[in-house]
């Protein structure tokens, strides 16, 4: 059996020591007023984080070729099954995060989309829930967190992973070494290959989906880490008000 306390003492460990850099950095904020727009993002760390969008760009190097591998040797169709399946593994995640929201009818559907898509659809490579009526929901503990009323706190890039802040990244470090079942078994007694396989489909599927669409982002932009920093915060505030927020501008989709 995985030891779940470790691994949680580990991630309150981890929030409690990002959470004091952020009480050090507001502690320190009049510094950062004297670049009003710099503070007013909430990136008072963006030399740092350029460096690692910089540092994350050289990557492609290593993951565009495999992305185009992926692409060539499996059509549209499979690249969707995948998803699908890994949407379906990662049930657990979106059912407690929807009970920790007390939502009460997102997570009957999250229950019934993981029965019927197990089942009618193969393990989840046929997304037969939606063609019923019941799409898929992400629900992360980011989300949640901000439901509650926690601040997003400051921006981070993190490489591989890609724009996210303190409270999302705490959230799927949590969601990610709790909740998701593959995690479970990388911890027990099962060669390393689970954890590598699982984790390398995971960044391979979501460099694919999104790969258009960051492409379209940074061809129409004149900055792109800027322009990729705004367009995480409008899509997180997208999913966070189930689609109510405020914001008029074009929507881009990095879930």
């Amino acid at each position: 059996m995985p030891d779940i306390y470790s691994y949680a003492k580990k991630i309150l460990v981890l929030t409690l020591f990002l959470s004091l850099g952020c009480c050090s950095t507001w502690k320190d904020r009049e510094e950062y007023l004297e670049d009003s727009s710099r503070f007013a993002i909430n990136d008072p760390f963006e030399t740092f984080n350029r460096a690692m969008f910089e540092f994350d760009t050289g990557l492609n190097f290593i993951i565009d070729p495999s992305v185009d591998i992926y692409e060539f040797l499996v059509p549209k169709a499979g690249r969707i099954g995948v998803s699908n399946m890994l949407k379906n593994i990662r049930s657990p995640i979106y059912l407690t995060n929807n009970l920790l929201q007390a939502d009460a009818e997102g997570s009957g559907i999250v229950i019934v989309r993981f029965l019927v898509n197990s089942t009618l659809g193969l393990l989840g490579f046929f997304d037969v829930a939606s063609s019923m009526g019941m799409p898929h929901k992400t629900e992360d503990l980011g989300q949640t967190m901000a439901k509650w009323g926690i601040g997003e706190g400051f921006y981070l890039y993190v490489p591989v992973l890609g724009p996210s802040n303190l409270r999302d990244l705490t959230g799927y470090i949590f969601d990610t070494s709790i909740l998701d079942p593959v995690s479970w078994l990388a911890r027990g007694d099962n060669p390393i290959w689970w954890s590598l396989g699982y984790s390398g489909t995971l960044v391979i599927d979501v460099r694919s989906s999104v790969r258009g669409t960051l492409k379209e982002l940074d061809a129409s932009s004149i900055d792109f880490y800027a322009a990729l920093r705004s367009a995480y915060r409008q899509n997180r505030n997208e999913l966070i008000s189930n689609g109510k927020s405020d914001y008029q501008d074009k929507e881009y989709d990095f879930d």
